[in-house]
């Protein structure tokens, strides 16, 4: 890139971080946990309408016909996403060229397997919080947003939890339904073990 563009580079980079920081305020609540249980089902190649996404009750987060989902987010151990976007976008308002902006990006390899192994253990650790009640009626999805891991294609599910009625991940570039109770909506159940693209 050149310096002559960097002022409309600048601009749009800002644009961006305050539009990202926007979508993670509270306000923008269910939008993020649509967007996530959107992309589980488009990715599991599901035809719907976006109006069948609904706002739902605690414990569920978006109702999607006969699915109560309720999406939890793990990120990095000690990862503050708002703070690190503001101080982002602080830096990016006093740039003065693109050597400013860069950062150093040096990805450790993660295998869906690895993933599918971490989200388990998160699950467990979050089951109790929950009565068995709240559990059998609730599709759980795990988004796994970790920040510097490249996930590798090696995607054998091996381990998984069947303390919901339902459990799925969903990765920046993965989606799987890992477990299903007998009664778990029939468009997750004919998908238990695919590992698919996210999209």
């Amino acid at each position: 890139m050149t310096e002559e563009i960097f002022p409309t580079w600048k601009q749009e980079y800002i644009h961006g971080l305050e539009e990202s920081l926007a979508f993670y305020g509270n306000p923008s609540k269910f939008e993020r946990e649509k967007w996530v249980a959107r992309r589980l089902v488009s990715s599991l190649g599901i035809a719907f309408q976006d109006e069948e996404f609904k706002l739902g009750e605690e414990p569920s987060d978006v109702l999607f016909r006969s699915a109560h989902f309720q999406v939890k987010e793990m990120l990095n151990e000690g990862r503050k996403r708002t703070q690190e976007l503001k101080e982002k976008l602080k830096r990016a308002k006093a740039a003065e060229s693109f050597t400013e902006l860069q950062e150093h990006y040096t990805p450790q390899d993660i295998t869906f397997t690895e993933i599918v192994e971490r989200c388990a253990k998160f699950v467990n650790d979050i089951t109790n919080h929950y009565g068995p009640r709240e559990r059998n009626n609730t599709d759980l999805i795990c988004y796994f947003n970790y920040v510097d891991y490249h996930e590798t294609n090696a995607v054998k599910i091996e381990n998984g939890n069947n303390a919901f009625r339902s459990f799925s991940i969903v990765s920046n570039r993965f989606c799987a339904v890992v477990k299903t109770a007998e009664d778990a909506p029939n468009f997750l159940s004919e998908n238990i073990g695919r590992v698919v693209m996210c999209y």
